[in-house]
């Protein structure tokens, strides 16, 4: 902890912590907590990482604040952002991760509503850099008046925000038994970057927001792939699982097959990894 405060940083899972150093460190009298306080008050760099319920992203919607009333301290606690923050006057650099830890897809929640506060604070800080970590927005669901999608609206300058891909698999009881449900959502190209041709994530990112919006089933795609790849190489001997299995019909097959053509290189990919392993 005191080598994050001599570097002037400090990570916090939650908002109680945060909330309570902001308030109390003016009241710590010994000399080491004095010492403590000063580091404190004086932070520069502040990341918070909240996984949050459903019920907390909920509670910002189009109609007001309608929180759970287990979740209301939380809630209300993230609606005091905008206070908490300033008393670090130091402060230049804020990071903030929110992930939810249940299977909804993201794009259902409001954004702009969930960080109306923060980013309020932070357009009054010019001085001050502000990151907020989110997950990607599946295409087909982006919302302009929902999701932080305009570059302009954040065109201050020291606002940016950056995705994340998101856990897809979560474990529920399906009677007795642990039953593990797979969520499809966006981005599903990423998983093998490596074997696209291109020559950054974010063109492959914005190569399959295309698919999406072209009416491409991009999952089944995948499968489709991935059963083609195990079909023409062993992919099972090289420790990568079962055969997916034949998939069938899907909407958006042969645009799917077109950009297969054009931009995979899984084939090639993979037989240098046979041949590699059989030369072994």
């Amino acid at each position: 902890m005191l080598a994050l405060l001599v570097e002037g940083q400090v990570h916090f899972v939650g908002l109680d912590v945060l909330e309570r150093v902001g308030l109390q460190a003016e009241s710590l009298t010994s000399p080491l907590s004095s010492e403590i306080a000063m580091s404190l008050v004086n932070m520069k760099r502040i990341y918070v990482i909240l996984k949050v319920p459903t019920s907390f992203c909920s509670a910002f919607g189009t109609s007001g604040l309608l929180a759970a009333p287990d979740r209301e301290p939380l809630v209300t606690a993230w609606q005091r952002i905008d206070e908490t923050l300033p008393r670090f006057q130091d402060l230049i650099d804020v990071h903030i991760w929110i992930d939810h830890s249940t299977p909804e897809r993201w794009a259902s929640f409001n954004e702009k509503e969930i960080f109306k506060r923060f980013l309020g604070f932070a357009r009054l800080r010019k001085n001050l850099t502000a990151t907020v970590h989110l997950p990607f927005l599946h295409p087909l669901y982006e919302n302009s008046k929902m999701h932080l999608l305009n570059k302009e609206e954040l065109a201050e300058g020291n606002i940016r925000i950056q995705r994340f891909v998101r856990q897809r698999q979560f474990v529920g009881q399906v009677g007795d038994r642990p039953h593990v449900r797979e969520v499809e959502d966006f981005p599903h190209l990423v998983e093998h970057s490596k074997h696209w041709r291109f020559s950054t994530l974010e063109d492959l990112l914005e190569a399959e927001r295309d698919l999406f919006r072209r009416g491409v089933d991009v999952q089944a795609g995948v499968l489709h792939l991935m059963d083609f790849v195990y079909e023409m190489t062993d992919l099972g001997a090289l420790g990568f699982g079962p055969r997916p299995g034949p998939v069938g019909m899907y909407p958006g097959r042969r645009i799917w097959g077109e950009f297969m053509d054009s931009y995979s290189q899984f084939f090639d990919d993979f037989r240098a990894l046979q041949n590699e392993q059989g030369a072994l």
